[in-house]
């Protein structure tokens, strides 16, 4: 299995589009080898993302 840790520094004013464009990925369900993706904002440095694909 490949996982995929991911780190994105996000603008303030991008962040809503940034969450949009990541709940995408929920349309390669049912594709064979990917499992799926989680993710969410780091509390202490809120333009940090975290992404975490399998």
């Amino acid at each position: 299995m490949l996982l995929k840790w991911i780190r994105c520094e996000v603008d303030e004013e991008k962040k809503d589009a940034f969450s949009a464009a990541q709940e995408t990925w929920r349309d390669l369900q049912g594709c064979p080898g990917f499992l799926g993706q989680i993710g969410g904002w780091n509390a202490a440095k809120p333009q940090e993302a975290w992404i975490l694909a399998f």
